[in-house]
């Protein structure tokens, strides 16, 4: 028995309904206007993200992470180390702190200690501004704000005014990391002292700021063998002017 061949009206059917297949195909795989479009990795990064060639820590190892299509850029990693050496130093920050008392002393003042002038400032405007000390050593009025800034103290000469502002400890410490300041740095930021006292136990460097006296002390180390590198115990601006007493020219 011979098979019956679709007749033309049935193939047209046929057609329609695979047009219509394929037309509701089409349209579930179109995006949406307000849906993310999801790129292939070709596509979703060309390059280093800026923030990530710039970070401090594991540049390398975040770089890494992302795909690239193509080669990444020939300075990555020179970008990464520029940053990383444009960092300042321990030796650095402890030139830039020196450098910055020095500055200070030229106008009778000290870092950690306001806008309190030797020469000039009243004992009672400071006790206005920060209240009593926290404590009387010496002939000091001893000040410890907390914050690692170690301790402030004030001396008073003639008149009831400033004659010498003095920090020590942790205020000596701009890093915060245990250590000090030192004789070797000071030298080598502010050149050889005017002069070089002995006071007890203690070293003196003092160089000259005009009309006061800038001080680094240290503890003299034993046996004393020319030029050491100690650590600062205290630094000072004086003004000798304050300090004489009253009635001397």
């Amino acid at each position: 028995m011979q098979a019956q061949r679709p007749g033309k009206h049935t193939l047209v059917k046929a057609v329609a309904a695979a047009s219509v297949v394929i037309m509701l195909s089409a349209c579930g795989s179109n995006v949406q206007p307000n849906e993310p479009q999801n790129h292939s990795k070709s596509q979703a990064i060309k390059g280093p993200n800026p923030i990530t060639v710039h970070a401090k820590d594991n540049t390398v190892h975040k770089i890494r992470l992302h795909s690239y299509s193509s080669t990444p850029p020939t300075n990555t990693v020179s970008r990464s180390r520029s940053y990383q050496t444009s960092e300042p130093t321990d030796k650095q920050i402890h030139h830039q702190f020196i450098e910055r008392i020095n500055e200070l002393a030229n106008n009778g003042q000290m870092v950690n200690a306001d806008n309190f002038v030797v020469g000039k400032t009243l004992i009672t405007e400071v006790h206005k501004a920060w209240g009593e000390p926290n404590r009387k050593v010496n002939g000091f009025q001893e000040y410890m704000p907390g914050m690692m800034k170690g301790t402030i103290a004030f001396a008073v000469g003639r008149g009831d005014v400033l004659k010498e502002i003095r920090i020590s400890e942790t205020a000596l410490d701009p890093i915060k990391d245990g250590v000090k300041i030192t004789s070797t740095e000071v030298r080598s930021t502010l050149g050889k002292p005017f002069s070089m006292r002995k006071s007890g136990k203690k070293t003196i460097l003092v160089y000259k700021k005009g009309s006061y006296q800038l001080k680094f002390a240290y503890t003299t180390p034993k046996p004393a063998r020319g030029q050491t590198n100690a650590a600062i115990d205290y630094v000072s601006v004086v003004s000798p002017k304050a300090a004489k007493p009253m009635g001397a020219r």
